[in-house]
This record gives C-alpha cells, sequence and structure tokens, in this order.
C-alpha cells in the first residue's frame, strides 16, 4: 500500500516540529529499533490513586521506552511477556535489583513526547513526565521529563543536550543537573497502579480489565493498554469520545467507519451506544489484534468489523466516520474520506494541533464545520456534509 495512506495510531509521530526539529528527529529515529513510538505504558515513582484523577487532570501521554536486554526488572510489554517460556523449574535465588541513572530534562509541554522520543532514539530506556497536575489545573508551559539510562557519562549527557537545544526541546534557561542512580521499584508492574479508571465527557469511563468499574449513568468502556494508540488519556481521543458522544445523543448513526482504530476504543464507544453497523480499519497488525482483545472485553466484537483495508479501496459510504490520526495522513485522506461520508453524515477529525487547524478546514471544503474543540492544543473538528 502506498505510504501517502497509511492509517494507524500505533505510532504517533511528531505534528508540532519545524523542519530543523523533524530532520534532528528522523536522524535520530533511524538509529533506534522499530519498537520506538509505539508501547503506551507509564512508569512513574509516585503512586497515585487508584480511582484516577477525573477528567481534564494533567497525566503522562505517550511514554516511550525500550525494554533492557540483561534487566527482569525493567519495564517490558505485555507482549514481550506472553511470548517467554519457562526453561526451568528450578527455584532460582532472587536477583538484586537492577539500578539505572536518571537525568531531569525540562522541555517545553508541547514538545515532551517527541524529547522523549529522541531521548530513546539516543539510548534512554525510557522517559516519563514527572509530577501530575490536579485535575482542571492550567497545563504547565514546561515539564520536568525524566530519562533513565543502564549508565550514562557526563560527555554522552552533553551531547544529548546539545542535541535537545539544538532542536529547540530545552526550555529556556533550564539547567540539566547530575545523574541520579535510582534502584528500580518495580516498573514491571508498578504501571498498573496508575492506569486507574478515569472518566471522559458526560457518559463514558474508561477502565482498565484489573480495575474495573461502573458508575451510575456512565458507560464503562474496558480497553487493555497496549502498543496501540488510543487508552484516552491524550487529549485527541478523549476530544474524538467527547465528540461521539454529542453526535450519538443528538443523531445516532446507522453506520459508522473508524478510520485508523488504535486500540479501538472508538469504535467501541459507539458499539456501546447501539450501533450495530461499524467497520475499524487500521495497516498496523499489532492494533488490529489490540482492537479485537478490546472488542471481545466489551462483549461487542460482534458489532465491530476490524479490517486493514486501505481507506482508498473503501467503496460504500457511512454516517459517522472518525478519524485521529495525523494531520498530514488527513490531509491526504481528504478527498477519499469526503468521498464515503453519506450525505448528510458527519465526520470526527482529531490529532493535530489548534494551529494546524486553517489547513484541514481548508482541504475539508465543501464540508460545513459544525464543531470546534480545543483542549491543551489539540483541537477536534466535526464536519457535516450537505444532503
Amino acid at each position: 500500500m502506498h505510504q501517502a495512506y497509511a492509517v494507524s495510531r500505533a505510532t504517533r509521530k511528531p505534528t508540532s516540529l519545524n523542519s530543523q526539529q523533524r530532520s534532528i528527529l528522523s536522524a535520530a529515529v533511524q538509529n533506534t529499533s522499530p519498537a520506538f513510538g509505539g508501547i503506551v505504558l507509564w512508569h512513574r515513582l509516585q503512586p497515585v490513586d487508584a480511582n484516577g484523577a477525573g477528567e481534564g487532570a494533567e497525566r503522562p501521554e505517550l511514554v516511550h521506552n525500550q525494554a533492557p536486554a540483561n534487566s527482569h526488572e525493567a519495564p517490558v510489554s505485555k507482549r514481550a511477556l506472553s511470548d517467554a517460556k519457562v526453561v526451568t523449574t528450578t527455584k532460582m535465588p532472587p536477583s538484586p535489583k537492577q539500578s539505572y541513572s536518571k537525568v531531569t530534562f525540562h522541555t517545553p509541554a508541547n514538545l515532551a513526547d517527541e524529547a522523549a522520543g529522541m531521548l530513546v532514539a539516543s539510548g534512554a530506556l525510557g522517559c516519563s513526565l514527572a509530577g501530575m497536575a490536579k485535575p482542571h489545573a492550567r497545563a504547565p508551559k514546561t515539564v520536568a521529563l525524566e530519562a533513565w539510562f543502564d549508565r550514562i557519562t557526563p560527555r554522552e549527557l552533553s551531547r544529548l543536550q546539545i542535541m535537545l537545544a539544538g532542536a529547540g526541546m530545552l526550555a529556556p534557561d533550564s539547567r540539566i543537573e547530575a545523574p541520579r542512580r535510582i534502584v528500580d521499584p518495580g516498573w514491571s508492574t508498578m504501571w498498573m497502579k496508575r492506569f486507574g479508571p478515569f472518566r471522559v465527557g458526560r457518559r463514558f469511563l474508561i477502565a482498565p480489565p484489573w480495575h474495573r468499574e461502573s458508575q451510575p449513568s456512565r458507560v464503562t468502556i474496558v480497553i487493555e493498554p497496549a502498543q496501540a494508540f488510543g487508552t484516552g488519556h491524550h487529549p485527541t481521543t478523549a476530544g474524538a469520545l467527547r465528540a461521539l458522544e454529542n453526535i450519538a445523543a443528538s443523531r445516532k448513526p446507522n453506520s459508522v467507519l473508524d478510520a485508523g482504530t488504535g486500540s479501538g476504543v472508538l469504535a467501541i464507544a459507539m458499539a456501546l451506544t447501539g450501533i450495530r453497523d461499524i467497520v475499524a480499519i487500521d495497516i498496523d497488525p499489532i492494533a488490529i489484534e489490540n482492537a479485537v482483545v478490546n472488542a471481545r472485553l466489551n462483549n461487542v466484537e460482534k458489532s465491530i468489523r476490524f479490517s486493514s483495508i486501505p481507506v482508498t479501496s473503501i467503496r460504500r459510504r457511512f454516517d459517522l466516520i472518525v478519524a485521529n490520526i495525523l494531520s498530514h495522513t488527513l490531509i491526504e485522506l481528504a478527498p477519499h474520506l469526503k468521498r464515503i461520508l453519506a450525505p448528510n453524515g458527519r465526520l470526527v477529525l482529531g490529532g493535530f494541533l489548534a494551529d494546524e487547524t486553517g489547513a484541514l478546514l481548508t482541504h475539508y471544503r465543501p464540508l460545513r464545520c459544525v464543531s470546534r474543540k480545543t483542549h491543551r492544543g489539540w483541537t477536534t473538528l466535526v464536519m457535516a456534509k450537505p444532503q
């Protein structure tokens, strides 16, 4: 399939970079593993409320990580754990806990994901955002991005500082302290404590399988965090869910297309509102596998057809289309999404920054914009097609 029409949310690539920043990040990524930017796990030293913060809370977004090759204590993906084989039944003495070097970089909040990607591409084992803002607190302009290394020399740290500064990813007048040696507190399971139920919009409650919860007047969506993008934490996913919630409440569609389904959370949300004709597509086979698992966890697998078919090959029309992907992909797909949107249908667009909205609106003419919402710098549009 032509790369221009790849529809996937399994790997989030930067949309807020200038040409110089993109060039630096691209060069860094070429030297890292294919897993870069795709594992959605969160690691933090501070315990968090098991019930999760309410809607609007500042939470770490995409956290990039690579599993160290020689450690059983460091963060690893569930996929890797499930593929492991037991080779002996002999009880072995516990291994001493691994220790790591932690370096804190102060970076503009809107570039934290990209800075984390560059650090992982340059050898960091993982990155996390330090601290947790209170619900409904104003989003900070600068965040503390913690990067973890097996070991890092002063020369290597200086190289990283020059690289980030050259890409405009260090806050003005920020000082980088000497690395701190940290003993692993048990990251392989700690991230599960951080992922608790949380509310999105007026109707939805997203919860992991190990902490299912129900609340009056809310629909619970069970999502298994994995490589596929879309746990509901990121403003793009939350914005799309709110838009879908409003559409379903006012004019429930008969047919839905989720283009770039990722974890399947948006398609599952629509199925749980009673829609039975839903198609969810993604070019990433791992995303499809994760989405199928999540559909089964919510008992809606019969309402959703998952496929890797490209948008360009779809011939039927849909009353509602949601595409929460990247801005350049949305622009490339504009003629195809407009073509398969039924008359009087609605198109939900997300995955782009507020300053990219004008370009999106231009490419989606003559569709009419009926809703435009921006949350923490990310915009969600609802477009309508004339009858």
